[in-house]
């Protein structure tokens, strides 16, 4: 977020040692953004890559429980720019920067059930503020750091779940997955190896 305060110096950016490259997203990890009503729900890093970890959180009952969900053919879409002017209305034709657009993204539930899409289709109808963890097909998870010891999930809005497009002779049934992330979303992000293969939770 900008300020009218600039920072005495440029912020230094340091050469890592291996590049953030996550692929594709296998799994989602669904939980209530907030644990109470100002608390969020956190998890320790060093319990984020264990199965036990998560196996718990699905069989809790309250506000800190966890769902899954594996996907299908996920696509991410970065914001777009947002610009003010142009022409005779800024100074020289040069457009203001005004910020950035949500990302959006989008999956398949291939053959989902009618439980599990009622499942998923009851966090849009109470508006649930929800945030996720996005798992890839080599291993990790992507999510939010929230200090040297804990991290949480990236928070979302406008979470649907469509309805099926029925497969017919040649084809799968189709259920639509889709939320938006904040323009920031991927600020603070990293990514953690995990300690089991996530396709199967």
């Amino acid at each position: 977020m900008a300020t009218c305060t600039k920072p005495d110096a440029l912020t230094s950016i340091d050469k890592t040692a291996c590049p953030f490259d996550f692929k594709q997203t296998v799994n989602i990890a669904i939980q209530r953004k907030l644990k109470d009503a100002t608390t969020y729900n956190v998890l320790a890093k060093a319990d984020i890559p264990l199965l036990a970890t998560w196996t718990a959180a699905k069989a809790l009952l309250d506000s800190e429980k966890v769902i899954t969900v594996g996907v299908d053919a996920p696509e991410s879409t970065p914001g777009a720019v947002r610009n003010f002017g142009g022409g005779n209305a800024t100074k020289n034709g040069i457009e203001i920067f005004m910020g950035l657009e949500p990302c959006s993204f989008v999956c398949k539930l291939y053959d989902a059930d009618p439980a599990m899409i009622s499942a998923l289709q009851e966090i849009q109808e109470n508006r649930e503020e929800v945030s996720v963890y996005l798992m890839d097909n080599n291993g990790r998870i992507l999510c939010r750091s929230v200090d040297v010891t804990n991290s949480r999930g990236v928070e979302v809005q406008n979470f649907t779940v469509t309805n099926p497009k029925l497969g017919g002779y040649e084809g799968l049934n189709e259920t639509d997955l889709n939320f938006k992330m904040k323009p920031d979303w991927f600020k603070t992000s990293e990514m953690i190896e995990l300690a089991f293969d996530p396709n199967i939770i």
